[in-house]
This record gives structure tokens, C-alpha cells and sequence, in this order.
């Protein structure tokens, strides 16, 4: 997000009353988020994160699937040296938080034809060191802040909560 122009403030679910923000998301952490327990079997078809829509209308409520993370992945992770497998599964974690804060924060239910907005990822992008956002989804999402930064000042916030 930073090639973006935006910046976050973390907060467990917990303590998000009381905040005042431009911008809030709530994300919801589905398993285990950790490389624990991989096992050198391959694949995983179902999604790995969603956003919810209602009337039409974009939710910012996202749920990251991390055992399904975990199953489409395990199989490059394991040849990921051991001391760097933590990192390496954040990355993927994290790379689909970003897929799915880009529908909340873009408002939008479109996906690009590459980068991290687009519809469908490989292993290959969630595991690489550097997966970013298109020039064009950069730009709308620049837009988006400044308009919600002009309406609304404050801190940009999304909270957290896990399973």
C-alpha cells in the first residue's frame, strides 16, 4: 500500500472504539496465520479472501482465509528456508489483505488484469519479494484518500481480529 500513498494504523478489534478515522476496515483472520504444521501436499482451489457487498453497495468487512493461504502455498514454502518461512507466509498474508482492502478503500468490485488487484493469483505471486499494485489502481486509490482525507480528517485505521 505505501507505493500507493497510504499508510495504516493497526488496531486489534478490541480497541477500535473510541477512534476516530477517515477510513476503517475491519478484517477478520480465518485459521491459523502461521506456517506451521506444512506439509508438501499442493493446491487449494476456494478463495482466500473475501469482501462483503450488500445491495450492491462494498462492506469494509474482509475475511482472510490463512489455512487456505497455507494449503496453496505449503508446497513452494516448505523449500523456503525455515528461518525465513514466517516472512515468507506474512507476505502471502499480507498480499491478500491488500487485494482486498483495494475493493474496500477503491470502492470498487473490478479487478485489473495484473498486479495485486487482479482476480486470481499463483503461488509465485504471493511468495515473490517484490508483488505490487498496477500504476492505474496506484492512482485510484491516491484519489480515493485525498477525497476521504478532505471529508473526513483523521487517522486511516483498519482493526483486526483473529479466530
Amino acid at each position: 500500500m505505501k507505493p500507493a500513498g497510504l499508510d495504516f494504523d493497526w488496531h486489534p478489534l478490541a480497541d477500535a472504539g473510541g477512534r476516530v478515522s477517515s477510513w476503517l476496515a475491519v478484517i477478520h483472520f480465518k485459521g491459523a496465520c502461521d506456517a506451521a504444521g506444512l506439509r508438501p501436499d499442493t493446491g487449494y482451489a476456494g478463495p482466500l479472501g473475501w469482501t462483503y457487498v450488500s445491495d450492491g453497495e462494498i462492506l469494509p468487512f474482509i475475511d482472510v482465509n490463512c489455512d487456505g493461504i497455507r494449503l496453496f502455498v505449503q508446497h513452494d514454502l516448505i523449500a523456503v528456508p525455515a528461518a525465513e518461512r514466517e516472512e515468507a507466509f506474512g507476505r502471502a498474508v499480507a498480499r491478500v489483505i491488500a487485494h482486498e482492502l483495494y475493493h474496500v478503500l477503491a470502492n470498487t468490485k473490478a479487478h485489473r488484469g495484473s498486479g495485486i488487484a487482479k482476480a486470481a493469483y499463483s503461488v509465485g505471486d504471493l511468495l515473490s519479494q517484490t508483488f505490487q499494485f498496477g500504476k492505474k489502481d496506484c492512482t485510484s486509490l491516491r484519489l480515493r484518500a485525498a477525497h476521504f482525507e478532505t471529508q473526513m480528517p483523521g487517522e486511516v485505521a483498519v482493526t483486526a481480529q483473529g479466530q
